[in-house]
């Protein structure tokens, strides 16, 4: 049997529903409006300090103001006294340069060169696909001349520059390798720049390093990961150690590859709120992996170690990594400046930030090496203990 109210007990719920929306509205708007006060003082002081600044320096001071200069200071000052370890001041300068990042792309004849004892350039990598590998031209050899200059320890920086520049230049290069010296012409072109590299361990385990994460790198990685499946490969060790990036897609992307379907990343407010950033599909290479992690690995590499973790996707080797979960954002000016700050903190799956904490391995193992010989170190069984380590663990994971 339906029950009726009176008119008015009616209007009274109604008067305490009003009521009680009233006061809720109330107390947030107050809260909103102490913290623009709060804001509002704090810019007066500040706009008034700088002002006092100003007038004493205009009055009194000897020299000339650069008034372009002066105000470049100014903003790169403010964002220097955030004490925000990403925080970046860009003139319009730096911020179309870095906006034209190729990301993993570069435009070049794909040769990697350091100086050499006799003062010419030795050729320390060729980057495959590139004009310097389709000529001929191996690591160890050197490069005596570039557009006819004799290179000498003097003017490296400079010779070297030419090796990278615009599309479609030529660059003439001297050539000193097996014992003879010849001279190429080489095209420079866009170039992918490998950065995942493979080595065999045994018929059955790979060793995938990394020499940075890019806008290619997820290309590279799956190809990789297809090409070792169709060989039969039954596992991999993933190195991440060294690894520093603060770009959520290059991470996303490999992630995708290796995770079935499921939020992989989430962002986290100064308020805690969190707020999904991205997704895998469903679609994932199954390959037994395990991840070699440390205190080098920084930023989204953090991320891609505890998302992988989280899935319960791999067991991951070595030590705490370095605790760089911050997001940051770019924000264009006036007059083509930008600044880049920190908004918020990346969260993994299960919902855990890793700034300042790091993520902890599985299995804690240090990494004895001195300084200046890590290089030399990582990846040898004998030498790199966490690398070791990782190998059993994967031996007994594909058993």
């Amino acid at each position: 049997m339906n029950k009726k109210i009176s008119l008015g007990a009616a209007i009274a719920y109604m008067a305490i529903v009003a009521a009680v929306a009233f006061s809720l509205t109330m107390i947030y708007s107050m809260n909103l409006f102490n913290v623009k006060m709060t804001g509002i003082t704090e810019r007066e002081k500040m706009y008034s300090s700088l002002h006092e600044v100003d007038l004493y320096v205009r009055e009194n001071y000897y020299g000339a103001i650069d008034e372009a200069a002066l105000q470049e200071a100014i903003a790169r000052g403010y964002i220097d006294g955030l004490e925000d370890a990403n925080a970046r001041y860009f003139t319009a300068e730096e911020y179309e340069a870095y906006t034209q990042s190729t990301g993993g792309k570069y435009i070049g004849v794909g040769l990697v060169t350091e100086p050499d004892a006799s003062g010419y350039l030795l050729v320390r990598e060729v980057y495959p696909d590139s004009p310097a590998q389709m000529a001929g031209i191996k690591a160890g050899a050197l490069i005596t001349g570039v557009d006819g200059t004799r290179a000498t320890s003097a003017n490296y920086e400079r010779l070297s520059a030419k090796l990278r520049g615009e599309a479609g230049a030529k660059v003439s290069l001297t050539i000193q390798q097996d014992s003879q010296e010849n001279n190429y012409e080489l095209t420079l072109r866009v170039i992918d720049v490998p950065t995942v590299k493979s080595a065999a361990v045994n018929d059955e385990i790979a060793y995938i390093s990394f020499t940075e994460f890019s806008g290619t790198t997820a290309d590279q990685f799956t190809a990789l990961l297809n090409n070792l499946k169709a060989q039969n490969v039954k596992g991999a060790v993933l190195d991440l150690r060294g690894i520093s990036s603060n770009e959520l897609s290059y991470a996303v992307k490999m992630l995708d590859t290796l995770l079935p379907y499921g939020t992989i990343a989430y962002s986290r407010d100064k308020q805690g709120n969190l707020t999904a950033v991205a997704e895998s599909d469903a679609n994932a290479v199954d390959l037994p992996l395990v991840v070699l992690a440390d205190e080098t690995t920084k930023g989204t590499a953090e991320l891609f170690v505890m998302a992988l973790q989280d899935f319960g996707r791999v067991k991951v080797v070595g030590s705490k990594t370095a605790g760089d979960g911050n997001i940051c954002e770019i924000f264009k000016l006036t007059g083509g400046a930008a600044i880049q700050v920190t908004t918020a903190q990346y969260a993994g799956p299960k919902q855990n930030t890793f700034g300042e904490t790091g993520v902890a391995p599985d299995y804690e193992v240090e990494l004895n090496a001195e300084e200046g010989s890590r290089a030399g170190i990582l990846g040898n069984a004998d030498l790199d203990a966490p690398y070791k380590k990782a190998l059993e663990v994967l031996a007994a994971a594909i058993k």
